[in-house]
């Protein structure tokens, strides 16, 4: 079950702007929990500036290195069990008019970590830009590959803000990308609701190669001045957390599934 851990927790980390922001903050969700906060499950190897973070349950034995960070950026690298990269992508603190530690949220259970990071703190909006590491289910033979879900690109811009921009880079081999839009555009509002959006191999030929996890997508709303909010939704037989989303602050919006992805 997805544990949530919030910038706003008691004793819960600042995200700051100096080398080892990210790693402290991941470490302390996934790693040691904090305050009445338990931890995720996951382990990290130390080595000089770089904390590779395992999963607990290491179904396909990826794991993830957070290194090379600065003031604004950090590299993060997905890796086999064996050490070598399948992917890599950036981080990012220093987004728009964040001159503070960025307002967070992780969600995160033994193999699946979500990292929503505030992107302009100077707009009532809190619109949020999300990272994703961990496995997800896939329509090939192997059922589950390790995944990177971050910007390529360390620079803000377009990447950064889009979701469907943003490559899903996975351990079998392949780079898909995320498609929320098709499912929002139909013209039945109960088919707008979307547990675990397609991604696409080919996005000329929408190839499906499988799913994301905790991922519910809906054209409701959320306040501004709010950097997420609790939902009750009876299709999904639970709750969700609703993120505002920056490229279109009032439609639609990023929800992530609260309770177990699968």
């Amino acid at each position: 079950m997805l544990k949530i851990y919030t910038s706003e927790d008691d004793r819960a980390p600042a995200l700051e702007h100096r080398e080892g922001g990210f790693r402290t903050v991941l470490k302390a969700c996934l790693v040691t929990g904090y305050s009445t906060k338990p931890p995720a499950g996951w382990t990290a190897q130390e080595s000089g500036t770089a904390s590779t973070f395992i999963p607990q349950d290491v179904s396909t034995g990826c794991r993830y290195t957070v290194s090379n960070e600065d003031a604004d950026v950090a590299k993060i690298t997905a890796k086999h069990d064996d050490g070598t990269p399948f992917a890599e992508g950036w981080l990012n603190k220093k987004l728009v008019n964040v001159t503070a530690p960025n307002r967070w949220v992780c969600m995160a259970d033994g193999k699946h970590c979500w990292l929503m990071v505030s992107t302009n703190q100077q707009s009532t909006n809190y619109d949020v830009v999300a990272y994703y590491f961990g496995d997800v289910d896939t329509l090939d033979a192997h059922g589950e590959a390790g995944a990177l879900f971050a910007p390529e690109n360390k620079a803000y811009d377009y990447n950064y803000r889009v979701i469907d921009s943003i490559p899903l880079q996975l351990s079998n081999g392949k780079k898909c990308r995320c498609n929320v839009a098709n499912f929002q555009a139909s013209v039945n509002t109960a088919n707008q609701i979307v547990l675990m959006p397609a991604w696409f191999f080919d996005n000329a030929a929408k190839t499906l190669e499988g799913f994301m996890p905790g991922w519910y997508s809906t054209a409701s709303t959320v306040a501004t001045n709010t950097l997420a909010i609790e939902k009750d939704v009876p299709e999904v037989g639970g709750k969700v957390l609703l993120f505002r989303t920056p490229w279109q602050p009032n439609n639609p919006h990023l929800f992530a599934l609260l309770g177990d992805p699968a």
